[in-house]
């Protein structure tokens, strides 16, 4: 399990990186993970289009389930996730049950 505290987007997806092994690049606004190993293929993209506004794309293939615990703080109004293509379960902690 992969337990990510909210902080710095480029540092939460370092922390990814580091847990898949996998190649990080970080530029101005902007970060990417690239991922071909045993523990999948593919890459996680973010971009900071202005202060307080960060777009996570996905597009990777996990050879296992990710399991993360996310603790968010309080000053942050709305999280969006999109899934295009394939699932994502998600339960808050006081949940029993994904959905």
């Amino acid at each position: 399990m992969l337990n990510i505290l909210e902080s710095d987007p480029e540092k939460m997806l370092r922390q990814f990186a580091e847990h898949y092994e996998a190649t990080f690049e970080e530029g101005l606004g902007a970060a990417n993970l690239k991922l071909n190993n045993v523990n999948g293929k593919g890459h996680i993209s973010l971009f900071q289009p202005f202060d307080g506004v960060t777009a996570w794309a996905y597009g990777i293939c996990l050879n296992e389930d990710l399991k993360f615990n996310l603790t968010f703080s309080s000053n942050k109004l709305l999280y969006l996730g999109i899934v295009v293509n394939g699932y994502q379960l998600h339960k808050y902690s006081n949940e029993n049950s994904y959905h």
